[in-house]
């Protein structure tokens, strides 16, 4: 049995040559936002929790949005329509 994915020689593996993670970013269109957050907007509202805890990304060319935190966290592309 051949291991490739450890470093070293003549060494045994550890679970961590064998475990990969991976990243799942949940992204909304701006219509979907709308339904989530539809109670937060009445007349007097302040708090607009699309532009404060979203931001607008580019995936695959089309405009989505996607938790700050994510789009810091996994360095995505903000979006820049040109």
């Amino acid at each position: 049995m051949e291991f490739t994915h450890y470093s070293g020689f003549d060494k045994l593996p550890a679970i961590g040559d064998f475990v990969k993670f991976d990243k799942k970013v949940k992204v909304y269109t701006y219509r979907e936002l709308m339904e989530k957050y539809k109670d937060c907007y009445y007349m007097g509202s302040t708090y607009d929790p699309i532009f404060t805890d979203y931001e607008r990304i580019d995936f695959y060319g089309a405009e989505r949005f996607a938790r700050k935190e994510d789009v810091k966290k996994y360095s995505l592309q903000k979006w820049n329509k040109k």
